[in-house]
């Protein structure tokens, strides 16, 4: 896993290895570890499971204030942090909505990082929080079979169109919101491979289209998109 340069812009008090509970974080940073728990790092995670999880591991800050219904979680002690964390600190990416189908979250690739450097608080690795072997090794054939990471392989400095860059990301050239999308949700799942050769590939990428492959802007999509469902 690459050093995470966000680090010491985010982490001020202390370091991640040295926190022992989930009390010693800050609602940004328990909210991404949250996130990444419920399996954020493949799927989109409800704001009301993260709460539910968050008020497990802290109950003083995600429970409701009066003394017989501190048992419930708060939602809206959630939402701002998750806010933060997504606009902020670029950890989440999604919305919150009263409506299910424009709710969620996903961890972004720092998102992962910081959900991984913390995950010893975990104790036992959740399943949804990473990849199966099954889902490794296909994961691992389907790029090393593509025709342009062959081409990459022999000639690091090749020429790559956006018509290759989109049937590589199984969109279509004219869909940027869908090859952006589908790039960065690629790029968390890579991170289980340990594939010196892959990691180089998805830089190179990102090197060659750094306005369609701009993490900023895949954020800012998400919030846009979930907004505008109707």
């Amino acid at each position: 896993m690459e050093e995470i340069e966000i680090f010491s812009i985010l982490m001020t008090s202390m370091e991640f290895s040295n926190v022992k509970k989930f009390t010693d974080l800050n609602k940004e940073y328990l909210l991404t570890l949250a996130v990444g728990c419920l399996g954020g790092m493949r799927k989109k995670v409800y704001t009301e499971e993260i709460t539910v999880k968050a008020l497990e591991w802290n109950p003083k800050e995600f429970s409701w204030s009066l003394e017989k219904y501190k048992k419930f979680p708060d939602k809206e002690a959630a939402r701002r942090p998750l806010f933060n964390a997504r606009d902020d600190f670029k950890l989440v990416t999604g919305a919150y909505s009263r409506d299910l189908t424009k709710d969620g979250w996903r961890l972004t690739k720092k998102g992962l990082q910081v959900f991984e450097a913390l995950s010893h608080l975990l104790g036992s690795r959740p399943n949804l929080s990473k990849l199966t072997k099954k889902e490794t090794v296909s994961l691992n054939k389907l790029i090393k079979s593509k025709k342009i990471f062959k081409q990459f392989l022999k000639n690091p400095n090749l020429e790559v169109n956006t018509y290759e860059l989109a049937e590589f990301l199984n969109s279509t050239p004219d869909n940027i919101f869908s090859i952006r999308r589908n790039f960065f949700q690629m790029c968390n799942e890579i991170e289980f491979l340990h594939n010196k050769e892959i990691n180089l590939f998805f830089e190179f990428l990102k090197n060659k289209f750094p306005d369609i492959l701009d993490e900023t802007k895949y954020v800012q999509d998400q919030k846009v998109r979930e907004k505008s469902k109707s």
